[in-house]
């Protein structure tokens, strides 16, 4: 406790008392007067910090080796309005270990944790760690409030592959037959019997932007039935024959269409948000992209975590009609507020989000 004594009418706080001892003022750690029949202290040495606005603070650092290691209590105020934060995961306030006396940290201001990466191509980021002590009987007395970091959130699922049919013409049927070099029709040939009328057929032809003298494909199944193929497949295409135009004993043209069927990929995922942290708010997640024909949108990525809590999942991805959406990415949990909880004599109400170890 601060010994103070009076000065031009004021009480003025002295920072240590000295005895002589050897002709030498040597400083004592502590003092003790008798109360009632009991040793009751009354003065002990203690060395007392204030920090401004810092990241990345180590307690030891803060005095010299021959004060840390000496039996004078050590106390770190943290005044209103000053924040502590952080650059790493690791904490914004380590208190760290080889004190000997008392460390106390008095907190009136912040200290807060870094937040949690956002998911851009899978899971979030974990929330950075707020207080960390290293050491059994380190004394906080939070005033404040002591923040871990919130975590990021996870991107959204991919959506899942579609298909569909191209179709040309996309309705209807196609017949040209003008000697252009350019013509589309379906062409059949039959074999006649010796009264000219027909027996069987003998080959179909396809002619699909083409001289009639120069089909795409010819087939001729053998024996062939009487009546011709309706499609027939080929160079990943499959022809359709249409309605009849004209014809006569030994050959008939009908309209003719095609179609093939492709795939269709599903759309990304969102990104997930960043969470709350020292220097940075959170962020929301991005919406899905939109797939491909008959394919699923990806996933809304997930939003950040406010101080101090988890960040959220990636939404999954939509089904499409050939595959189905993948799930979403996990959310990263929050940061600890306080590390090494067993070795933290914590007092006062000052709020503390986040984990605890």
């Amino acid at each position: 406790m601060p010994l103070k004594v009076r000065q031009s009418g004021a009480n003025v706080a002295i920072n240590a008392i000295h005895v002589m001892e050897s002709g030498v003022l040597v400083p004592i750690q502590h003092g003790w007067v008798m109360q009632g029949g009991v040793l009751a202290k009354f003065y002990t040495s203690e060395i007392v910090v204030t920090l401004d606005n810092a990241v990345d603070v180590v307690a030891s650092a803060l005095f010299s080796p021959g004060d840390w290691g000496s039996g004078k209590d050590k106390r770190i105020v943290i005044p209103e309005g000053v924040v502590i934060g952080a650059t790493a995961l690791d904490s914004a306030f380590r208190a760290s270990s080889g004190w000997v006396g008392r460390l106390i940290v008095e907190n009136y201001g912040e200290i807060q944790g870094v937040g949690g990466s956002a998911g851009t191509a899978g899971a979030g980021g974990e929330g950075g760690n707020a207080f960390r002590a290293d050491q059994e009987g380190t004394e906080l007395r939070n005033f404040g409030a002591i923040r871990a970091g919130g975590g990021g959130a996870g991107q959204g699922g991919e959506g899942g592959g579609g298909y569909y049919t191209d179709r040309e013409p996309a309705s209807g049927w196609s017949f040209k037959y003008d000697n252009s070099g350019s013509e589309y029709f379906w062409r059949v040939d039959y074999d006649t019997d010796e009264d000219d009328d027909r027996d069987h057929y003998l080959v179909s032809y396809v002619y699909w932007n083409r001289n009639r003298n120069n089909p795409n494909y010819s087939f001729s199944p053998h024996p062939g039935p009487t009546t011709p193929p309706s499609s027939y497949t080929a160079g990943g295409w499959t022809y359709l024959r249409g309605p009849l135009v004209d014809g006569s004993t030994s050959q008939d043209r009908y309209r003719i269409a095609r179609q093939r069927t492709l795939n269709s990929n599903g759309g990304n995922g969102g990104v997930g948000g960043r969470g709350e942290g020292f220097g940075q708010s959170r962020t929301l997640g991005s919406a899905g992209a939109n797939g491909g024909q008959n394919a699923g949108a990806g996933g809304d990525g997930g939003n950040g975590g406010l101080f101090g809590q988890d960040g959220g999942d990636g939404a999954p991805g939509e089904n499409g009609n050939r595959t189905n959406g993948t799930a979403g990415s996990s959310g990263g949990l929050a940061g600890i507020a306080l590390m090494n909880s067993a070795n933290i004599d914590l007092s006062e109400s000052g709020p503390v989000q986040g984990r605890t170890t």
